[in-house]
C-alpha cells in the first residue's frame, strides 16, 4: 500500500458504490465492479444489481432496497437501477435463451 487514497477513477467508483450500500445490503455484497461503462453489484443469493453510471448512487441503493423487499421481485436475475424512479427487473439471459431468441 503506497497511499491512503484511491486514485484510479474506476476503483474509486467501485469503492463509492460499496460504501453507499445500505448496511443490510452491504453485508450481502459479494462483488462490485465496473463493466461496459456501468457499475454492477452482486449480492449473495440475490440478483445482479445494475447501477448504470456513478450518478445518484444513494437514490439507486434506496430503489434496490425497495425492490428487493417486494415479494414480486423474488427470483429476478437482475435489477436495473440506472433510473432509480423506474427500476426494472428480469431474468438473466443464458446461452440457451440467447440461441432460442435468435432462431
Amino acid at each position: 500500500m503506497r497511499g491512503k487514497r484511491v486514485v484510479d477513477p474506476t476503483t474509486a467508483s467501485e469503492v463509492r458504490l460499496a460504501a453507499l450500500a445500505p448496511r443490510r445490503l452491504r453485508a450481502e455484497l459479494t462483488e462490485v465492479s465496473a463493466v461496459d461503462g456501468g457499475l454492477i453489484a452482486k449480492l449473495r443469493g440475490g440478483p445482479l444489481l445494475r447501477f448504470g453510471d456513478g450518478s445518484r448512487l444513494a437514490a439507486k441503493w434506496v430503489a434496490a432496497d425497495r425492490v428487493l423487499q417486494d415479494p414480486q421481485a423474488a427470483g429476478a436475475g437482475y435489477i436495473d437501477l440506472s433510473i432509480p424512479e423506474r427500476p426494472a427487473s428480469g431474468a438473466l439471459a443464458t446461452a440457451d435463451s440467447t440461441v432460442a431468441a435468435e432462431q
